[in-house]
């Protein structure tokens, strides 16, 4: 796996204020959705792809959950805030939602074929599951959020 990370504090520094740390990063994909893109390229319709994203995006309810994107996505978690940047790990245009680091854990880690299964859990009771390749940073990630200890 890549160095999300190392990535994101060389390509997305201009997202991100003066002085604002980048801790940690992680590329997530909807649930469902993970090697999905590989194989639609080798066998199925684009469509498909889309389909399974438009599927985990309706499962999420309302609440700071509805703003998470739908795509592919690189979480940051930053000295400040959380974050999300629609990415494939190489390019990082913009972030199209954040959070305070305080506003969500991950509240649960599940080993799933060739990757995990997160559930990032927010303060306001709403939810949204993602698949992540293996090899990413997650217990730095997952000590990085919610109250400080």
């Amino acid at each position: 796996m890549a160095d999300i990370t190392g990535r994101v504090r060389k390509r997305a520094a201009h997202l991100f204020d003066d002085g604002e740390v980048v801790l940690v990063a992680i590329l997530v994909e909807p649930k469902g959705t993970y090697g999905a893109g590989s194989v639609a390229v080798a066998a199925l319709p684009r469509v498909s792809t889309a389909l399974l994203a438009n599927r985990a995006a309706s499962d999420r309810p309302d609440g700071f959950a509805s703003t998470f994107p739908s795509k592919p996505a690189a979480v940051v978690v930053t000295d400040r805030r959380v974050a999300v940047i629609p990415s494939n790990g190489i390019g990082f245009a913009a972030i199209t939602a954040e959070y305070a680091r305080t506003d969500l854990v991950v509240a649960d880690n599940v080993g799933r074929g060739l990757g995990r299964r997160l559930t990032l859990a927010f303060v306001d009771g709403s939810s949204v599951v993602v698949d992540v390749q293996r090899g990413q940073p997650f217990e730095l990630f997952a000590a990085s959020l919610g109250d400080p200890p």
